[in-house]
């Protein structure tokens, strides 16, 4: 009885993530871009996006059902780790939802740039 409901456990982590759902929407990873340090991309919200910028990508952030490691620094850390595979130096936060009744995640949308001074 106690190895079924140990392997009960093993089987629900396993079958559940314990991190972001992420949807990587008009890119695929390419090789990151080394010379580009994450201290320098910027992540921005209610911004106005000018003729100038070239958009790369747009990414997803959401929980993935049972999620513990899902907090806005992650989701940062994930968004400036995927800002540099694309080389894009702006992060443009379209929505975002803080954690709630319904959700232990920070979700939020996302748009990768590569700005004027980037070329």
């Amino acid at each position: 009885m106690k190895n079924n409901l140990v392997l009960f456990v093993i089987s629900v982590v396993l079958l559940f993530s314990c991190s972001h759902s992420i949807t990587k929407l008009n890119y695929i990873n390419t090789k990151p871009n080394n010379e580009l340090v994450e201290s320098k991309i910027l992540i921005k919200r209610g911004i106005h996006i000018d003729d100038k910028m070239v958009k790369v990508g747009e990414i997803k952030l959401a929980d993935s059902g049972f999620s513990w490691s899902c907090s806005e620094l992650e989701a940062v850390q994930i968004l400036k780790r995927e800002a540099k595979i694309l080389g894009a130096d702006l992060i443009f936060i379209k929505s975002e939802k803080y954690p709630d009744f319904f959700s232990s995640c920070y979700r939020c949308e996302a748009e990768f740039y590569q700005t004027n001074s980037s070329n």
